[in-house]
C-alpha cells in the first residue's frame, strides 16, 4: 500500500489553508511527507501569530502568506476560498487535494480521493462524512444546528441537479487542477465547498463521493461560527438554485459503482 501511496504521490499538490494551527501542522505535516514522499505540500497561510511558518519550513513544505482579499483590504488574510484559489494557482501538480489542517482528515483518504482523477473517470471527488461518519459534526448543540443546516442544503442541491450528493460542505476534495480553476469560483470563505459543488453539477460533471471518516478537531476551536457564516452559506445556495444552469441529463453511474463506494455494498460483497 505504501508503495502504491508513493507512486501516486506524484502526480498531486496537497493544499493546506491554515491560520493558527501550529500545533495541528506539526502532527499532520511529517505523517503526511512521509505517506506521500513525492507529492508537492503548499501551505497558503491566513497571517498566523503562531510558529505555523516555521514548522512548514523545517517540514520542507512550500510556504504562503495568503493574499490579501480586494473586498477586506482591512482586514489580515481574505479567507479559505481565497486561499484555496491562490493554492490552485501555485500548484505545479496536474491534481491538486485540499486538506483541511485540524487533524480532522485521515491522510490515508487522500489515495481514495485522487485514484478516479489519475483513472480519468473523474474531475472531482469528495469526501463524504455522511458516507463514512463524524465525531466532529456531533460534538456540540452548535455542530448538530451545522449537520441539520448541511442536510437541508445537501437535499436541495441533489434536488436542483439531479444528483445526488450526501456532504457539499467537506473540506477534503480533490480535482483535476484545470477544471479547479475553469470554475471561476468567488467564495471568499468556507461556503467554496458548496460554491464548488454546484458549479461542477452545473458543467453537467458528475462528483464522486467516497466515504471519508471525520475525527474531532485535535487542537484549537473550529473558526466557522453557525450565526456569522450560515447567513452565507443561505445566500450563496439560493444564488446556485436559482442562478446556474440545470444538468442536460442524468449522470451515468455506471463507472460510479467500480470504486466501490456505497458501504453497504461493499460489506455485502454485492460488487466484485
Amino acid at each position: 500500500m505504501k508503495k502504491r501511496y508513493a507512486f501516486l504521490s506524484k502526480f498531486i499538490t496537497i493544499i493546506i489553508p491554515c491560520k493558527n494551527e501550529g500545533k495541528n501542522l506539526q502532527i499532520i505535516l511529517p505523517y503526511l511527507k512521509k505517506l506521500y514522499p513525492y507529492a508537492e505540500v503548499l501551505i497558503v497561510d491566513g497571517h498566523s501569530s503562531d510558529n505555523t511558518k516555521k514548522i512548514c519550513y523545517l517540514n520542507k513544505c512550500r510556504y504562503y502568506l495568503e493574499y490579501l482579499s480586494p473586498n477586506f483590504m482591512w482586514r489580515r488574510g481574505g479567507g479559505k476560498g481565497n486561499a484555496l484559489r491562490q493554492g490552485a494557482k501555485l500548484a505545479t501538480k496536474n491534481i491538486i487535494v485540499f486538506f483541511d489542517a485540524d487533524c480532522s482528515h485521515d491522510p490515508n483518504d487522500i489515495a481514495k480521493l485522487v485514484y478516479p482523477i489519475i483513472n480519468k473517470d473523474y474531475l472531482h471527488v469528495s469526501g463524504s462524512r455522511m458516507l463514512g461518519g463524524s465525531k466532529e459534526l456531533f460534538n456540540s448543540l452548535g455542530h448538530i444546528i451545522r449537520l441539520l443546516g448541511s442536510l437541508i442544503i445537501n437535499i436541495l442541491i441533489s434536488l436542483k441537479y439531479n444528483y445526488r450528493i450526501t456532504d457539499a460542505q467537506n473540506g477534503l476534495r480533490a480535482f483535476d487542477r484545470n477544471f479547479f480553476i475553469s470554475l471561476k469560483t468567488k467564495s471568499i470563505h468556507t461556503t467554496i465547498e458548496q460554491e464548488l459543488v454546484c458549479l461542477t453539477l452545473a458543467k453537467n460533471k458528475p462528483i464522486l463521493e467516497v466515504p471519508c471518516h471525520e475525527h474531532e478537531r485535535l487542537y484549537g476551536i473550529s473558526k466557522i461560527n453557525i450565526f456569522k457564516h450560515g447567513l452565507k452559506y443561505l445566500f450563496l445556495l439560493l444564488k446556485m438554485l436559482f442562478f446556474t444552469k440545470n444538468p442536460r441529463y442524468y449522470f451515468n453511474k455506471t463507472v460510479k459503482l467500480k470504486y466501490q463506494t456505497q458501504w453497504w455494498l461493499k460489506s455485502n460483497n454485492l460488487l466484485k
